[in-house]
């Protein structure tokens, strides 16, 4: 698989763990709440969010996975995850107040949407993936030729 494709599914994991991870905290580590739920009639939020995330993952399994992805996909990967970086930094904002401050699941969020923005068009050259750790590099015929002689 392309180390785009790989770093989307990553990064798209990462932001669905945030929304089951708390959302808010009370000054001084007292309580933490969690994402919206449903008994608060805001559950609907965290089922957005893993929708937004689902089609960025089907979008990256998607085609030729030697491939990185095309034009299309990367402009929806990219609107995707700038309304998924939006939306989190509006709960950021809101949950910023004298009493709470946001929590390890919105900044999970907030690191997980702005990367999937950044790989949407980064080329896969300029950073490393952990692909290569699975995927053997073609031996060079120079390096076994001079080994055999």
């Amino acid at each position: 698989m392309h180390a785009q494709r790989i770093r989307l599914i990553l990064f798209s994991i990462i932001t669905i763990i945030g929304t089951f991870l708390p959302w808010v905290s009370l000054k001084g580590d007292l309580a933490k709440i969690a994402g919206p739920n449903s008994s608060a009639g805001a559950g609907g939020v965290k089922f957005f969010y893993i929708g937004l995330m689902a089609v960025i993952i089907i979008l990256s399994v998607l085609g030729d996975k030697g491939k990185s992805l095309g034009t299309v996909k990367k402009i929806v990967s990219a609107i995707l995850s700038l309304l998924t970086l939006g939306l989190t930094i509006k709960y950021i904002g809101d949950a910023s107040t004298e009493l709470t401050s946001a929590s390890i699941g919105l900044y999970f969020m907030l690191f997980g949407s702005f990367m999937l923005l950044v790989m949407s068009f980064l080329p896969s050259h300029i950073l490393p993936c952990f692909a290569h750790k699975f995927i053997p590099a073609p031996k060079d015929k120079s390096i076994s030729e001079t080994e055999e002689n």
